[in-house]
């Protein structure tokens, strides 16, 4: 009798064993389950590189996102059927384990589709998943797209994006400017405030944000002024650029007309008349000329100019014939009437006076005849008359913007010299990158303050 309860006791005794090994054992198949979905949620976070950056205003308005509504398909032939699997897309999903047991265990091929209106991290856990397990069976569906909240706003200065291979790639704009950065991490071999040591830092960094340094508010102001000016004007296109002449930040540039980013169209929009364009500065350059010619001692401000009393007349085959605007004239006036009545025969005498290399060496130093390394692709390079070393009217017409060119924001550029002691500073479009700020950049001294 004693043997049997005894036996019955070991029985029993077993039995306990063999539920608390069981539950033990689950437990710990679970817990390998959340290790492995851990696992799965770094290798996903290995995969971001897969998602492009986002891109920011310097006032923290998103600019540009990487967004996505995805779904889920699994088929029962190239699908594990472990419950640690399941528990992990489960997990990730929302999917009901028995409602994924039941497709992994059917007999025959079959697939199921879940519209699960996943966002992108969410679907890059699934894809991760299905690396980790070896899941073949198990795929996101749906496709990446890029979101710019700010739409016809900011589209010339972003440019858009298209799909190829999962992946999002840039087309005009800082989209396709900094491409490689915002899709692996590349950093461009120039760009405005990237010092060697910036760089570096950058490259230690795992996010490939952008911040740039246009302002989100100012942006919307500009681009409805100049939208404004041009209906008012009838004209065909207009640009307008505003920038803190003493860091070179670019706090807004505005295109009209513009198109919507999230369906472009030819490559032709993308054009840029801000950053792309050649235009005569036209008589704004006056009081370029004038502080030149100052700098130079070949000008004084008190000067009164016996020319000024009327159309300048030179001597010679290309001797110029210079008549101010509507034929008015200033006799006796000096540079400030001149620049305030904006006078073509005293800045053509300026520039005669100051010579044709001196006047050309300015816009050297002003880097108006070099690509600019804003982060913009495509970027134009002005043009001055070659001929201003042998023709003097077109020296004397450089002297007040004609026979010239130069895109609008290489002359915001140059007149930020003015309101910044004479010192020019680089046109910086981005502020920073992967959370590193960039740093101001002088481009030449070109005025005596």
């Amino acid at each position: 009798m004693k043997k049997s309860e005894s036996g019955r006791l070991t029985i029993v005794f077993c039995g306990v064993g063999l539920f608390l090994v069981g539950g033990l054992f689950g437990q710990a198949k679970q817990a390998g389950a959340w290790g492995d979905l851990d696992k799965t949620r770094q290798a996903a976070l290995n995969r971001q590189k897969l998602t492009r950056g986002s891109i920011w205003s310097s006032d923290g308005a998103i600019l540009a996102r990487e967004d996505g509504a995805y779904g889920v398909a699994l088929n029962s032939k190239n699908s594990p059927s472990s419950q640690a699997f399941l528990l992990e897309l489960s997990e990730i999903s929302g999917i009901a384990v028995p409602e994924l047991q039941e497709l992994v265990n059917t007999p025959e091929w079959s697939r199921a589709v879940w519209d699960l209106r996943l966002d992108k991290n969410e679907a890059d856990l699934v894809r991760a998943s299905a690396v980790r397990w070896d899941a073949g069976g198990l795929e996101r569906i749906g496709s990446p797209y890029r979101s710019f909240p700010l739409r016809e706003t900011t589209a010339l200065l972003l440019g858009s994006c298209t799909e190829s291979n999962q992946r999002l790639r840039g087309q005009g704009g800082i989209e396709e400017g900094l491409d490689s950065y915002l899709l692996d991490g590349e950093l461009p071999d120039s760009l405005n405030g990237l010092t060697p040591g910036v760089r570096e830092q950058i490259s230690e960094s795992d996010s490939r944000s952008v911040q740039l340094t246009i302002h989100a508010d100012l942006q919307r102001r500009v681009q409805a002024a100049v939208k404004n000016a041009v209906e008012y004007n009838l004209a065909e296109h207009g640009a307008g650029v505003v920038l803190n002449p003493k860091t070179g930040e670019v706090l807004a540039m505005a295109n009209w007309p513009t198109f919507d980013p999230s369906a472009p169209a030819d490559e032709a929009n993308y054009f840029n008349l801000a950053h792309q364009g050649r235009l005569e500065p036209g008589s704004m350059v006056k009081l370029l000329t004038l502080g030149l010619g100052l700098d130079e001692g070949v000008v004084t401000l008190d000067e009164q100019l016996e020319e000024a009393s009327g159309p300048l007349k030179r001597e010679g085959r290309f001797g110029p014939h210079i008549k101010n605007h509507k034929g008015k004239y200033f006799p006796g006036a000096d540079a400030r009437l001149a620049i305030a009545e904006s006078c073509n025969v005293s800045a053509s005498v300026w520039a005669e006076r100051i010579g044709a290399k001196k006047l050309r060496g300015l816009y050297e130093k002003a880097g108006v005849f070099e690509a600019q390394s804003t982060g913009l692709p495509h970027s134009s390079t002005g043009i001055i008359a070659s001929t201003i070393e042998n023709r003097l009217r077109d020296l004397m017409v450089v002297g007040w913007g004609q026979s010239m060119s130069m895109s609008p924001l290489q002359a915001a550029s140059m007149f930020g010299a003015v309101a910044n002691q004479g010192v020019m500073m680089k046109p910086r479009l981005v502020k920073s990158m992967g959370g590193v700020e960039l740093l101001p950049e002088e481009q030449a001294r070109l005025f005596t303050p």
